[in-house]
């Protein structure tokens, strides 16, 4: 459970820091299908580059900050479907 202190700076234990590269891969597989480039997510999302990629070197990330990035790739996966969906479909004449 993420805290924040009475001035709102966040409290976290470092074992709540996520060090999984399986999470890292999966956000980089989404971020590919939804054809978002690494700057574009990112400010998306609120946070840095340079933060991405520490986590992409194996730097941990905070749970709070996956979030962000999973709400992110989650919109953009949405409004793709709903982009194809609404397309005419073209039937095959013969």
């Amino acid at each position: 459970m993420l805290v924040r202190s009475l001035i709102g700076v966040l409290i976290i234990r470092r074992k709540d820091i996520i060090h999984d590269a399986l999470i890292v891969a999966e956000l980089e597989r989404r971020r590919q299908a939804v054809g978002y480039s690494i700057s574009e997510l990112c400010q998306r999302a609120g946070i840095s580059r340079v933060a991405y990629h520490r986590w992409k070197r194996g730097h941990g990330m905070m749970p709070e900050t996956l979030g962000r990035l999973r709400r992110v790739l989650t919109a953009a996966e949405k409004r793709q479907s709903q982009r194809a969906s609404e397309q005419p479909r073209i039937r095959a004449t013969s």
